[in-house]
């Protein structure tokens, strides 16, 4: 059995995107970004508008000095020469939810099943929301899942601003409505624990006691834990200049040492091993800017049910391939069994198609490859969701009780 632990099969409407490009580009060139990414042709990419966006994205590039490095490790001549790439996957999120999964699906027949992260954006860009509500997405996802006849198994994404009720459409999600587990997206706007707003302190302890009501069998939690790409909120905040790196740290593995102090049985996958930014530095011999790696992995080693996955690592189709190899494996020894795949698809299609990136890592990690896949992550997804909850939202139809709007 083969698994794609974190993958994404939301589109535009699901995301404030007017938001995400001004917290990224800055407001003028976020606005022409968004301006060319709504004229995208329903019917397919024209040559007009390709060439269009192209110029666009290269003038903003060369805006940057050539040395410039981005947060996720790729240099400015890279970003230029991957500007067809990144087009793709901008068409991508154009189309409607069941076609993207139709992509995916047709495109990796080899992968059995599809672990796809909901995303909640509506509080992180303050005056802009997504077009499709966190309502309308869950029930796109619960037609989804029940189409896909058990290759698709959710996580709910859960966002501690929503208070208890949040806690609650949390529970109705992952026990009526075909979801096996949570998705924690930090950077958008709070942390794991610690948050000066003692509510959300208030909604995250619930969910968290939640997930670990059966001890021996938790349900999973996906939380992005990476200083480098990704997406964060542009919210405001007294006396901080660089947002970026603000909301980066809200995600920072030293929140979670203080979470599992609380819930050492709470089972969490730490998403990204830090990000590909840190193991570019790694594989370029070079201490990296950031070092999460090193909690991430301290954390794996003191409790049990803590994991991490290679998702949005681009590095197995680079030229830093071998020494990529050569720092992951030193530093992931005696963990192996705790490391796991995603594709981070559609986000990892600005690096290339995903049948590159699944044989990447299938030829320089051939010894692991169907660890990390297969035994790896049924451990992970194991839980009282995806042997009692699950199975019963198939035999009801997706029909247990009519879902909350």
């Amino acid at each position: 059995m083969r698994i794609d632990c974190h993958c994404h099969i939301f589109n535009h409407d699901c995301v404030p995107v007017s938001g995400v490009l001004a917290s990224r580009f800055g407001p003028e060139i976020g606005q022409k970004a968004l301006e060319f990414i709504q004229g995208i042709p329903r019917e397919g990419l024209t040559p007009r508008w390709r060439d269009g966006f192209k110029a666009l994205f290269q003038s903003l590039f060369r805006s940057m000095p050539a040395q410039a490095v981005w947060p996720d490790g790729a240099g400015v001549l890279s970003r230029l020469h991957h500007a067809g790439d990144f087009i793709a996957f901008l068409e991508i999120g154009t189309r409607k939810i069941p076609e993207i999964w139709e992509r995916l699906n047709e495109t990796s027949r080899e992968i059995d099943i599809w672990v796809p992260l909901m995303m909640d954006m509506s509080y992180a860009y303050p005056g802009c929301q997504p077009l499709l509500s966190l309502g309308d997405q869950r029930k796109a996802m619960m037609r989804l899942t029940l189409e896909a006849g058990g290759r698709v198994m959710p996580f709910y994404a859960f966002d501690p601003r929503g208070g208890l009720e949040a806690v609650m459409r949390t529970k109705r999600a992952i026990e009526t409505q075909g979801f096996v587990g949570v998705k924690l997206y930090p950077p958008l706007g709070f942390r794991p624990i610690g948050n000066e707003d003692k509510e959300l302190d208030k909604a995250l302890l619930e969910l968290y006691g939640y997930c670990c009501k059966e001890e021996g069998n938790p349900v999973p939690i996906i939380a992005h834990c990476s200083w480098s790409g990704g997406v964060y909120s542009n919210q405001r905040v007294a006396d901080i200049r660089d947002l970026g790196a603000y909301y980066r740290s809200m995600a920072h593995p030293k929140h979670w040492a203080k979470v599992l102090e609380i819930f050492p049985v709470l089972k969490v996958n730490l998403a990204h091993f830090g990000g590909l930014g840190e193991w570019t530095a790694r594989a370029n011999g070079n201490p990296p800017r950031e070092n999460w790696a090193d909690p991430i992995v301290a954390l794996m080693r003191d409790y049990e049910n803590v994991y991490t996955d290679l998702s949005f690592h681009s590095l197995p189709t680079s030229s830093l391939a071998e020494a990529y190899r050569e720092v992951l494996l030193e530093k992931i020894r005696g963990l192996e069994h705790k490391v796991l795949l995603g594709s981070d698809w559609y986000m990892s299609r600005m690096h290339g198609p995903l049948q590159d990136y699944w044989q990447g890592f299938e030829g320089l990690f051939s010894e692991l490859f169907d660890k990390m896949t297969g035994e790896n992550a049924v451990a992970f997804l194991r839980s009282e969701a995806t042997e009692r909850f699950f199975p019963r939202f198939f035999a009801s139809g997706g029909r247990l009780r009519p879902p909350p709007l």
